[in-house]
């Protein structure tokens, strides 16, 4: 057996976590102290690819929290494939690869504590709702990702901020209307007839939080214009002309490619919410109008605005809000600019 600084030497100049956690339990805890960091970039900015360049940079292995969404599952696979990284879920029965995703739900937490794992960094994207999980205490280093940390403690030891690219839409080049109404029920038409005299794009609708009210809308509204209208639920429903048949496709850039029209209208509630994306694969169909119900604070406008993103075909974005939320709206653009 070698003496101990010999294995220390040996430990430090491999510069890999395992070797240093084997040979060198007393230089690990140090080489290794705790850090906690704060993801910080707007809405649809580039959050995603941030989280994926910090899971490959680093040298111990990733657990990923996600939302308790299936749409935002099938997007981190798709994108993990894309950049070659090994993943798992806990379906799997050890940790294996360089990156477990785990959903934010309490059946998800128990499958992973009973994983036998190594020391691993942690990564909680849409920190603001994830933070609060009983892998924190587990982890070596821990970053808090969000696009809304208004109200989050001063915790952070670290903060990384991700630079919006130029051709990034978010509050300030996104046109605030107010939109207006029949009786007490919004008048979709005038939106629709502005949407459609763009080349092309999808008018994405998140005011309802009914399903009944989603489809009673898409069914009203397939019969007053020649549009596909999709209906994002549980069970997700393509309308055209009055009737209605089931999709069964599992993600929302399948649903957009298996839909060749220049002019798309979908109608959402909680599946239109954080961290999902409304594009077509080659991104070269996104949303251009959006139509919101109510809102009454900064977290919730900004997480609910799935029109802002990067663009490459420099768009014309609009976004249609009650009158009376305009103000409060426009109130947003300072805050979100002296927090970047």
């Amino acid at each position: 057996m070698l003496p101990q600084d010999v294995l220390d030497i040996i430990s430090v100049f491999s510069g890999r976590y395992n070797v240093i956690q084997t040979l060198s339990p007393r230089i690990f805890h140090k080489f290794y102290t705790k850090h906690i960091s704060l993801v910080y970039g707007q809405v649809q900015s580039g959050k995603t690819s941030m989280i994926i360049k910090l899971i490959q940079q680093s040298q111990m292995q990733c657990v990923l929290i996600i939302q308790n969404s299936l749409l935002v599952l099938q997007q981190y696979i798709q994108r993990f494939k894309d950049n070659g990284v090994s993943f798992q879920t806990v379906r799997d029965t050890h940790f294996h690869a360089k990156v477990i995703i785990v959903m934010n739900n309490p059946s998800q937490f128990q499958k992973f504590l009973a994983f036998k794992r190594p020391k691993f960094a942690l990564f909680m994207d849409e920190a603001d709702l994830t933070q609060h999980n009983p892998l924190v205490s587990l982890s070596t280093n821990h970053f808090h990702i969000t696009a809304t940390p208004f109200k989050y403690p001063q915790m952070f030891n670290h903060i990384i901020r991700i630079d919006a690219p130029n051709n990034y839409y978010g509050i300030e080049r996104v046109q605030l209307l107010p939109k207006t109404y029949i009786d007490k029920d919004t008048d979709f038409l005038p939106i629709i007839q502005d949407f459609t005299t763009n080349s092309g794009g999808i008018l994405l609708i998140n005011q309802f939080s009914a399903i009944s009210d989603m489809n009673a809308a898409a069914l009203h509204l397939s019969n007053k214009c020649d549009l596909r209208i999709v209906v994002l639920s549980t069970v997700k429903k393509l309308y055209f002309k009055g009737r209605s048949t089931t999709i069964r496709l599992d993600n929302i850039q399948s649903i957009v490619d298996s839909l060749p029209y220049k002019h798309i209208i979908i109608i959402a509630n909680r599946m239109a919410n954080r961290g999902l994306s409304f594009t077509s694969t080659d991104f070269k169909r996104h949303i251009t109008h959006q139509v919101f119900g109510d809102f009454n604070n900064i977290t919730s406008f900004l997480q609910k605005s799935r029109i802002f993103g990067v663009y490459n075909d420099t768009p014309t974005l609009k976004l249609f809000l009650p009158p009376n939320r305009i103000k409060l709206a426009l109130s947003y653009i300072h805050k979100v600019q002296t927090f970047s």
